[in-house]
Order: C-alpha cells, then structure tokens, then sequence
C-alpha cells in the first residue's frame, strides 16, 4: 500500500505521527510519501520515507495551499491518504479515500520494565508549553522547587508568549528548557525521574482524552503529579500511579514527599508502568490501525475506535460507528 501522511500544523517529528503511525506503516511493508514542513524546522527526514517539503508562511491559508498542490501531485502514486489537520480533507483529490490520523487514539510504546527506577531527584514535563495549558503554574512550580535544590526540566517547543517566560526561569536557574526534542531521545530524559509533572490545570475545551505525555510517564515508570483536570485525575486515582494537586503549591509538596519515599515512588512507578502496559499499550494496536487503513484504501470498511478506546477491527462503510470511551490517550506535540 502506497500511503501518503499530511501535516501542516504539526511537528515532523511529532511521536504520534512519526514514532507511532509512520513507524507502523514501515514496519508492516508499506511505503510511505510524507509531506510535512521539514525545514522550517530543521527535522531530517528519515531515509525509509519519501519527504516533501512544505513551506510554513505566515498566514496559515497559504500553507495550506502548499499542502494542497503537494497532495494533488501525488494523486496517481497514492492509494489512501493519512492526514493529520482537519482543514486538509477539502484538498484531497476525488478517487483517493482519505483517513483522519487524529481518530485513532495515541497510545504509547510500552517497555517490557521500566528502563530505570524512579531514584534521581529531578522533575520532568513532557509537551508543548502554553497559557492555556498552564506554563505560568509549571514555571511558578519550577521556581519553589529550585528553592529545595530539585532541578526541573522541562522538554517541549514553546508558545511564543511564554517564551520569554522560560527563559527568565532559565536565567534565574530555576529549570532547564530543552525545548523540542524527538520522542524516543525525550523519553530517554524522562525516564528515571522521581516525579513527572502533568497538567496543573484543566484542558479547555474540557476533554475526556489523557494527555499523552501521561500516559508516557507510566509507561516510563515515572510517579505523575498533576492538577485538577478529570481525564488525568481519573486514571492517576483509578490506578495509583500518581498525585492530584490542586495548585503549584500542593505539586511542591507532592514532589517533597516523592523525595522523601522511596517505597512510595516504586510502587507508583509499577502500578503505572503496569496499567500502561494492559490498556495503553502501541504495540497492542498497531496491528489493528494497519487493518484500518488497508481497508479503508480498498474500499472495504473504515476502523471504528471501541469504548475502551482501542482501535476496533474494520467495520462495513455502512455501519460504522464512533462511540462513546471513557478517558484515553490525545495527542501532545
């Protein structure tokens, strides 16, 4: 199957398009054409990929346009399209069926073991920092705990009005910003810390998704602390993988007592590295999402996502039907 996967608005190196779904498609003998904006951030295209570029202008309009003439170019060599901005369905050409990358919920690679326990006495958070996703309460939160000696990193590209934010903390020493970094070398820093921030304030629109950087942080055997918002809470308290808190204040306090207790940080860290592994898992999926698109191209069916979020086998064009799930992963970068 030939598979062309469109972004405009994402990172190239986003995990859920490139780690999870690109990967999948290699791994299962497909080729692969991916149009994404390489350049204007100097992502390197892998070489099992046919890379096109797409220029980022200023006006997200003329973008698209790019986007559009790119897909059309490669009608004739495509039989199905994955596209990972909603605005790109109007541009697919007639003939070629076209799957919505984002339908398909974003799990996470499941190690066998946590690669390291949960001992230096770090913070981290993984995704993007904005306002609204809170990185006024996550820099508040760094700054009291410098004040402890705890060093927070924090890995993910930054809303240009926080920017200048983080780098204040930045000089004052009171985190270190990585800023983007591919998924599995992000991983690599995530994994050993003694606690891992997630949302400290709830997701607006308010969603049923977990944020995927938390289901990362299980999957890492990483003790989560994170604020009021009800899809993380849900699964932290249904699975005692982690500590909700109500403001930066309490997270200071949650991180202390991390700190402090040893026995508590390894069993968190196995009870979210095990619910990861049964529920959350990549590897579990990736069989069903290649059925999905391979139906979808030949005009077989299209995949329906089941209530415990999974991605269910292909079902008739006819019948298919989106239901109602209970917490799961979103996408984070």
């Amino acid at each position: 199957m030939r598979v062309c996967v469109c972004t405009v608005g994402h990172h190239p190196e986003d995990a859920r398009i490139l780690h999870r779904q690109i990967r999948a498609l290699l791994d299962g003998g497909h080729r692969v054409t991916y149009i994404a904006p390489f350049r204007a951030h100097r992502a390197t295209p892998w070489r099992e990929i046919t890379p096109v570029d797409v220029p980022l202008r200023a006006h997200r309009f003329h973008t698209l346009r790019h986007a559009r003439r790119a897909l059309a170019e490669r009608a004739r060599h495509t039989d199905l399209y994955l596209l990972h901005d909603p605005e790109l369905r109007r541009a697919v050409p007639r003939g070629v069926p076209a799957v919505l990358g984002g339908r398909f919920p974003t799990l996470t690679p499941v190690p066998a073991e946590p690669p390291r326990p949960p001992d230096d006495p770090r913070v981290v958070r993984l995704g993007r920092l904005s306002r609204t996703g809170g990185a006024a309460e996550i820099i508040e939160t760094a700054r009291g705990l410098a004040e402890h000696g705890i060093a927070v990193e924090l890995i993910g590209a930054a809303d240009e009005d926080v920017r200048p934010l983080l780098r204040d903390a930045v000089r004052e020493g009171a985190l270190r910003w990585y800023g983007f970094v591919p998924n599995d070398r992000a991983l690599r820093i995530v994994s050993g810390a003694s606690a891992a921030l997630g949302p400290l304030r709830p997701a607006r629109p308010v969603t049923s998704e977990v944020p995927a950087p938390v289901l990362e942080y299980l999957a890492h055997g990483v003790p989560v602390i994170a604020g009021p918002d009800p899809a993380a809470a849900y699964l932290l308290e249904e699975t005692g993988a982690g500590l909700i808190v109500p403001n930066p204040a309490a997270a200071i306090q949650a991180v202390l007592r991390l700190r402090a207790d040893a026995a508590l940080r390894s069993d968190m860290a196995r009870r979210g590295h095990r619910a990861a592994a049964a529920r959350f898992a990549w590897a579990d999926a990736a069989p069903a999402f290649l059925a999905a698109l391979e139906a979808a191209a030949d005009g077989t069916g299209t995949a329906v996502v089941s209530a415990d979020g999974r991605i269910a086998a292909p079902t008739p064009r006819t019948t298919a039907r989106r239901t109602a799930r209970p917490p799961r992963a979103a996408s984070h970068r």
